[in-house]
């Protein structure tokens, strides 16, 4: 006969584990300790770079990179021949509760020349979303217009 006894109990941050007397402690990576907010801020950051490789096939892996964690500037680091054809300064933010004017102001430091800033944001269980100047924006679409209805 197999005996099956099993107790979980979570006892601050770890959660415990007993089987039949045996006592195991596991160790969970939640968002809310420095190294699982800096792994999904990781993980955010990289899937905007894979979706910019996506849409400009032309460039190298290496013309798109991801800032470190601990590294000042833009979080999407662009080769020369990526600015060319992407002219964003680009801020991530993965968070659940978002400062966006806060957010917004360190995308508008973070901007190099010549380039405009954006904020990527997204939190659990949502839609990524981008948010930039309405100018800007209202730019881009004169722009699709005027393609719209060339000849």
């Amino acid at each position: 006969m197999v005996d099956q006894c099993v107790t979980l109990s979570m006892v601050g941050k770890k959660l415990h584990m007993v089987m039949c007397g045996k006592y195991k402690r596991i160790n969970i990576m939640a968002a809310n300790t420095p190294r699982g907010r800096k792994a999904k801020g990781r993980e955010f950051q990289n899937l905007i770079r894979k979706k910019l490789l996506e849409v400009f096939p032309q460039l190298e892996g290496d013309d798109i990179k991801c800032a470190l964690m601990s590294e000042s500037g833009e979080d999407i680091k662009l080769s020369p021949s990526a600015r060319k054809l992407i002219p964003y300064s680009i801020e991530a933010k993965r968070q659940e509760k978002l400062n966006i004017w806060a957010s917004l102001e360190q995308a508008e430091k973070n901007t190099k020349d010549q380039t405009y800033p954006v904020l990527f944001f997204k939190r659990n269980r949502s839609k990524m979303y981008v948010a930039l100047e309405a100018e800007h924006f209202f730019d881009l679409l004169k722009k699709i217009q005027s393609i719209d209805n060339a000849p």
